[in-house]
């Protein structure tokens, strides 16, 4: 993990690409006992990509739940908060459109 930038990181598009990415993220998911849990908030339209260690990767956003997220995704938009749940070590990156 990244200790000086945590799990998490965000990410303005270069300015060359404002108009056509709004931004990137990653997270970098440690194996701890019980899983890891996180609230993803309200999101655009994201294309996100799994880069396995292991890691099963699931989301729940309202009443739908998506068990074992593909590696390659295309999610959102969402216009409310959602959970993620990780079993296992694992980065997901994430291109917002």
């Amino acid at each position: 993990m990244d200790d000086q930038h945590g799990p998490v990181g965000y990410w303005a598009p270069p300015a060359g690409l404002t108009g056509y990415v709004t931004g990137f993220h990653r997270f970098r998911v440690p194996d701890v006992p019980g899983g890891y849990r996180d609230i993803l908030l309200p999101s655009p339209a994201t294309i996100r990509i799994a880069l396995h260690d292991g890691a099963r990767w699931s989301t729940r956003i309202g009443n739908r739940v998506f068990d074992n997220v593909p590696d390659r995704t295309f999610m959102g938009p969402t216009s409310q908060a959602g959970q993620v749940a990780v079993e296992g070590s694992g980065t997901l990156i994430g291109l917002e459109l």
